[in-house]
């Protein structure tokens, strides 16, 4: 596939009239030469020749009334580019647009450095006439920030900003590290990124370097930018991307996305159009590891999402109008919530590239109306036996229609047929206590699978039951600049003054209120804390590029008296918090440290709630945990001794958790090379709650005891969790260096238990607990003492993973993966403990089935204690029911 180039005629005039013919001629003629010549990148000369082209066609059009002729399928109004509207437009524009933002990095490394970006101050027009790359790339790059040869920072972030208008691009708008772009959210003010007809590169948004015929390096082996896996810190929101007119090209995307942690796509429209001989697909996005997409609605494609990643999560996407829904080309783990598809013809398509590669590991498909006309998923064709590179499907109070083929290989064999409303359905790996080697179920119905209403919508959306609650993140529109309270006006946010004491009389004169009625602005900067920040009820938090609230001094420094740097609500108390942007992190040895204590009840549970606000401890600048303070051996440093526990949702607490990444460093961020660090943290995320909890697109990684634990916590949802095990266990073994502190929070795992035999982090403890989902989860240990092989191979690198111990009914653990693990269950409630082995439910290995992927195990559900579910009350469609010989 190859770039589109092309340049004007000799002679030609930037205003004279060009045929279709001319234009097709030039286009050839420049593609023939490069393609001879060997090319591979954008020249300045094709640049131009794509702007002047672009501008040309746009005035014609409006010369003759046709600009926004097509602008009602967008929903929004076409821009009015005169003086006297623009004014008109900014009254009624978000707040966010006209505030006053200031300038200035964290700790005074460059006083006049911008984060907010408003394109209009880079030049510019969203007129949909003027072609507004140059000025777009001005706001993105301005000062000095991450991008080629650089793998990561966290000291030039930028949001760059677009107010409502249509924005004219002739080349692909590559965001560099740590931006996010954000558009304007007022409803009908949504601003549009067009591609024009002679649009240069294959997507209108990129996340990673994208200007050859494949998005990376040209001439560099594969290589990128960024890493996928470690290209963090991203946010694009509130737009409507045409792609319709794009003529010259073979392929166009409107989002090529290559991102991981801390990265979220969301209220997002894509509007293309097929035609013969181009290729669009909305999002294109071959690679990554986790984040969320919310609200993203994809129309007239080929395909609406194409792509992999390692785990995800996707809520609330709409697609129509496409050839193919979601053409997965890998993954391990995806969940797909509230999915539409109205007339598509192949609804998920999960087919490895040229149909060869058999690479797609599991999908979550829950809560989700499927209408295509050929298939609603579409497989590989089937491999009896293990380790053969079979996709696992679980489908989870879903309804078809269109075609009663609902999964069928790409010859046309069905392997499972209905039309409307199923329970559940699963195609893959089950184990309960009663089974713990596992069996493979081609057909499993279950039937009658309860579902705790506290945790769903109140209507049932047309399907059998109801689907579980999700809540878009707010963007207050109905507010203006007089109801914002910006923290950086008033509170030093260097890193290097104490802002304790004027950010708590802020907290307190904004909070009690009936609704969103102020928010406390925090603009971006280092706010330096020495004691517990205390959030009350009715308060209304919005960050800026991740503002960062950094614990700091010996209040946060004994491990035995942890003390909190946020605590939301105190025990029992009741109201709404609503927390978006924000970075929890610190500064030096912080070993008491609980980064969020969440002790509200939402008046709704939902109303306690917090998005794309993450946990950053070490691995970052001035926060004396990087590579120089915190290098790699087996000694313990006690200066890099930097917490207790990452969060903890208490037993009075609810809360809302969406895109919230728990990370304790394993690499420096700031350093080219990435060098891994020694960071030690005790706890992840402890979830204690008796009330409603829903946790979306969440991570938990590099704690020293556990990632993620639940005791005596009932009606959670927990919709793809990841986790990583410290690279550098067992060197020191866990529980170290905590041996001192086991105890100071309840059911901390000693490493003693008997039957266990682990030297490593527990990746989830489900502890006398009840009524909890987790819909997908994958859970890797990639080192032991930091060397990958051959543990990872003989999955060695710890002994198990997830504990079961005295669980009540409702717990279901749905698309399990596993890497790096001898165990992928260890069940304590009885001596010996009963265990899930890894190795037989490998799901394909480095040799077997095309992949390239180490071995990795999947189930599609355990259910620790079944009562009145798998095993009760199941139909089974096929008879292909079959078991392999364990060890």
């Amino acid at each position: 596939m190859y770039r589109n180039q092309y340049i004007l005629r000799p002679g030609t005039e930037p205003g004279a009239r060009l045929s279709r013919r001319e234009e097709a001629e030039i286009y050839i003629r420049a593609k023939a030469d490069s393609l001879a010549a060997g090319a591979d990148q954008i020249t300045d000369e094709e640049r131009e020749a794509a702007r002047r082209l672009t501008e040309y066609e746009a005035r014609q059009k409006a010369k003759s009334g046709t600009l926004f002729a097509d602008y009602e399928e967008l929903g929004v109004a076409p821009p009015e580019p005169t003086a006297a509207t623009e004014k008109r437009q900014a009254g009624g524009s978000w707040w966010a647009e006209r505030l006053d933002h200031v300038v200035g990095g964290p700790f005074g490394l460059n006083p006049q450095y911008r984060v907010w970006r408003n394109v209009k101050d880079y030049g510019a027009k969203g007129n949909g006439v003027d072609d507004d790359t140059a000025a777009i790339k001005r706001a993105v790059q301005e000062g000095n920030r991450c991008g080629d040869k650089c793998n990561g920072t966290t000291t030039t972030p930028a949001t760059i900003y677009f107010p409502q208008g249509t924005y004219l691009l002739s080349e692909e708008i590559l965001g560099l590290f740590h931006t996010q772009f954000v558009g304007d959210p007022t409803p009908g003010r949504t601003p549009v990124l067009k591609a024009s007809k002679f649009f240069q590169g294959e997507s209108v948004i990129s996340t990673d370097y994208c200007e050859s015929s494949l998005p990376y390096i040209p001439g560099g082996s594969g290589a990128q930018w960024w890493i996928n896996t470690a290209n963090f810190y991203r946010q694009l929101r509130n737009f409507i991307i045409d792609i319709r007119d794009v003529d010259f090209q073979d392929a166009i995307y409107g989002i090529h996305y290559q991102a991981a942690q801390a990265c979220s796509i969301e209220n997002v429209q894509i509007h293309a159009r097929r035609k013969d001989y181009i290729t669009a697909h909305g999002i294109h996005a071959e690679n990554g590891s986790g984040g969320t997409m919310h609200g993203v609605v994809v129309l007239g494609a080929d395909v609406g999402i194409w792509g992999g990643n390692q785990q995800y999560t996707a809520i609330g996407v709409q697609i129509r109008d496409c050839t193919v829904g979601i053409h997965m080309i890998w993954d391990w783990g995806w969940t797909w919530q509230n999915i539409l598809m109205e007339n598509v013809e192949i609804g998920f398509q999960l087919v490895g590239e040229d149909e060869k590669y058999r690479g797609v590991g599991s999908i979550y498909l829950l809560d989700s109306t499927i209408s295509a006309s050929k298939v609603q998923i579409q497989i590989m064709p089937y491999n009896k036996g293990p380790a053969n590179g079979n996709t696992q499907i679980t489908i989870d109070n879903c309804a078809f229609s269109g075609t009663s083929t609902v999964i069928a290989d790409i010859n046309g064999k069905p392997y499972f047929s209905m039309t409307g409303n199923i329970d559940a359905y699963i195609w893959g790996n089950v184990a309960n206590p009663e089974n713990p080697a596992g069996t493979w179920r081609e057909g499993l119905r279950m039937d009658d699978m309860k579902r705790d209403e506290g945790l769903t919508f109140p209507g049932n959306n047309g399907l059998k039951h109801k689907p579980y609650f999700v809540k878009m993140k707010p963007s207050y529109t109905n507010l203006s600049p007089s109801d914002i309270v910006q923290v950086g006006k008033s509170c030093p946010r260097n890193g290097r003054d104490d802002a304790t004491q004027c950010i708590q009389r802020i907290l307190d004169a904004n909070s009690g209120l009936s609704g969103p009625t102020k928010i406390i602005f925090f603009d971006y900067g280092t706010y330096k804390v020495t004691d517990t920040l205390n959030i009350h009820p009715g308060t209304y938090i919005v960050g800026e590029s991740w503002s960062q609230l950094v614990a700091s001094g010996e209040k946060f420094g004994d491990m035995k008296k942890p003390r909190p740097l946020v605590r939301v609500g105190k025990k029992d108390e009741v109201g709404t918090v609503e927390i978006q942007d924000i970075m929890f992190t610190t500064m030096g040895a912080t070993a008491g440290l609980v980064a969020v204590e969440w002790n509200l009840k939402g008046k709704s549970p939902h109303d306690a709630a917090m998005w794309d606000s993450h946990v950053r401890i070490g691995g970052a600048a001035e926060t004396g945990l990087a590579m120089k303070d915190c290098p790699l051996g087996s000694t313990v440093d006690n200066k890099c001794i930097a917490g207790s526990m990452l969060m903890h949702i208490t037993s009075s607490a609810s809360g809302y958790f969406e895109n919230v990444w728990l990370w304790v460093a394993d690499h420096d961020i700031e350093d080219i090379a990435m060098t891994q660090v020694n960071v030690y943290v005790g706890r992840g995320l402890l979830v204690e709650s008796q009330n409603p909890v829903w946790l979306y697109g969440t991570s938990s990684e590099h704690c020293v005891l556990y990632q993620y634990q639940f005791h005596k916590a009932k009606r959670i949802y927990a919709g793809m969790i990841q986790t990583e095990s410290p690279y550098y266990q067992p060197s020191p073994a866990a529980p170290a260096p905590f041996e001192s502190a086991l105890g100071i929070f309840p059911a901390d795992p000693t490493f003693k238990e008997k039957g266990v035999d682990l030297k490593s982090s527990w990746g989830v403890r489900i502890i006398r607990s009840s009524d909890i989902v987790i819909a997908g989860a994958g859970l890797y240990s990639w080192f032991s003492s930091y060397a990958q092989q051959p543990c990872i191979s003989e999955l060695a690198c710890q002994n198990s993973m997830v504990e079961i111990n005295n669980v009540g009914q409702g717990v279901y653990i749905w698309n399990l993966v596993t890497i790096g693990t001898t165990q992928m269950i260890t069940d304590t409630t009885i001596s010996p403990p009963r265990v899930v082995l890894a190795k037989p439910n490998i799901n394909a290995d480095d040799d077997n089935a095309g992949q390239g992927h180490p071995k990795w195990a999947l189930l599609n559900i355990y259910q620790p204690n079944p009562g009145a579910g798998v095993d009760s009350c199941v139909t089974v469609y096929d008879d292909m029911i079959w078991e392999w010989d364990r060890p």
